[in-house]
C-alpha cells in the first residue's frame, strides 16, 4: 500500500496578467490571451520585439515583411481578418494604443521601415496577446484584428538595481554554393549558345557579346575580368548591443530609466539598422487614492536598405545576374563606370 498525498500548489493561477486596462489573476481568466515575459525577450537575440513572437504563443502568426535588419513585421492574430480592410493588431503600450507598422512606404521606394523598431526589447516586462472578442471588447472595432499589450518595466521599491548588458554577434549567408553565379568562360559561353539556339551564327553571337560587353583586363590583377559580385556584396556582419537600466524607489516613488544603443549590420553591404533609445518610468503616490504616473521614450532608429523593398533591386539577385566581364574598379582605383550608361553596373 502506498500512500500518496497531494499539495496544493496555486503559484500558476495567483500569476497576474495584463488584460485592457487593468489585471486579472490567471485563476479569473475567462478570455482567449497569450503572454509573452520580459525574460524570454531577453533570451533572444532580435532587434525587435515582434521577431519574437514567432511561435511563442499559440494562435499568432509573425512574418518578415523584407529580410532588411529591423524591418517591419507583419502580425496576424489567429489569421486574417478581411480581405480588403488591414488586418494589423492593434498595439496598446502602457495603456495608451499607438499606430504600428511601416513609417515610410511612400517615400523609400516600397522598402519597410517599421515603427515598433524603435522599442528597446530589454525594456519590456510583458507581451499580453488577446486573441477573443471577449478579450478585446473594451477596445470596440480598434480590437477586431486581436489587440497586443505592451507593459514596459517599472520601479520597484528598495535600493536601487543598475544592470548593464551588451550582445556581441555574426551573421552571415547559411550556404554559399546553392546559388554561385557564372564565371567569365561560363557566361560568355551560355551568352552565345542563347543566340546561337536563336538562329545566329557563331561568328553574329559572338558580335553581339563584343557589342555589349567589353571584356576589360582587371587592373587590380592584370588578368582578364572575371568578378564574382556575390563575393563583392557579400560579407561578414557583426550586430552589437548595449544596455543600461536602473530602477530602484520608495513607497512615494518609484522609477526605471534605460538608455540603449543598437548596431545590426547585415552579410549585404550597405545594409543595416541601428537604433539608440532613451526610457523614464517614474510612478509618484500622492495618497491611497492618486497615484501620478510619467512614462517617456525617446529612440532613434537609422535603416539601410534598398529601394522596392529588395525585389527588382535586390542586390543579392542582381549579383547572380550581372556580367563578370565588367570590373568592379578602373585603372584608378575607382568604381568602374565605363557600362554606367548601359544599366548593367550597379555603381558606375
Amino acid at each position: 500500500v502506498i500512500n500518496v498525498t497531494l499539495e496544493e500548489d496555486a503559484a500558476a493561477l495567483e500569476e497576474v496578467v495584463i488584460v485592457g486596462y487593468g489585471s486579472q489573476s490567471k485563476e479569473s481568466l475567462t478570455g482567449s490571451v497569450g503572454v509573452v515575459k520580459g525574460t524570454v525577450l531577453e533570451q533572444v537575440p532580435t532587434s525587435t520585439f515582434e521577431q519574437t513572437l514567432r511561435g511563442s504563443t499559440a494562435g499568432v502568426q509573425a512574418s518578415a515583411l523584407d529580410g532588411a535588419p529591423g524591418a517591419n513585421t507583419e502580425i496576424r492574430i489567429r489569421g486574417t481578418g478581411s480581405i480588403n480592410a488591414s488586418s494589423e493588431p492593434l498595439y496598446v503600450i502602457d495603456g495608451i494604443p499607438i499606430q504600428a507598422g511601416s513609417q515610410s512606404t511612400l517615400d523609400n521606394g516600397g522598402a519597410s521601415t517599421n515603427v515598433m523598431g524603435s522599442i528597446n526589447p530589454n525594456d519590456i516586462e510583458s507581451i499580453s496577446i488577446l486573441k477573443d472578442a471577449a478579450s478585446t471588447a473594451i477596445y470596440g472595432s480598434r480590437g477586431a484584428n486581436g489587440v497586443i499589450l505592451i507593459t514596459t518595466k517599472q520601479g520597484k521599491s528598495g535600493k536601487a538595481v543598475v544592470e548593464f548588458k551588451t550582445l556581441t554577434g555574426f551573421n552571415s549567408q547559411a550556404s554559399n554554393t546553392i546559388l554561385e553565379p557564372l564565371n567569365a568562360a561560363q557566361y560568355k559561353e551560355l551568352f552565345i549558345e542563347g543566340y546561337v539556339n536563336r538562329g545566329d551564327t557563331p561568328a553574329e553571337a559572338q558580335a553581339r557579346l563584343d557589342a555589349r560587353f567589353i571584356q576589360q583586363t582587371d587592373p587590380l590583377t592584370g588578368e582578364p575580368t572575371d568578378t564574382n559580385w556575390l563575393d563583392a556584396i557579400t560579407r561578414t556582419g557583426i550586430t552589437q548591443s548595449y544596455d543600461l537600466s536602473v530602477r530602484g524607489g520608495t513607497d512615494k516613488v518609484k522609477y526605471f530609466m534605460s538608455a540603449s544603443y543598437m548596431d545590426q549590420e547585415s552579410y549585404i553591404i550597405g545594409y543595416g539598422f541601428d537604433r539608440f533609445s532613451t526610457r523614464a518610468n517614474l510612478e509618484y503616490k500622492v495618497n491611497d487614492y492618486i497615484t501620478i504616473s510619467n512614462n517617456v521614450s525617446i529612440a532613434e532608429t537609422t535603416s539601410s536598405t534598398a529601394e522596392d523593398g529588395g525585389s527588382w533591386n535586390n542586390p543579392f539577385k542582381v549579383s547572380l545576374e550581372l556580367s563578370p566581364l565588367i570590373p568592379i574598379y578602373d585603372e584608378n582605383g575607382e568604381f568602374n563606370a565605363l557600362h554606367a550608361e548601359t544599366g548593367y553596373f550597379p555603381i558606375g
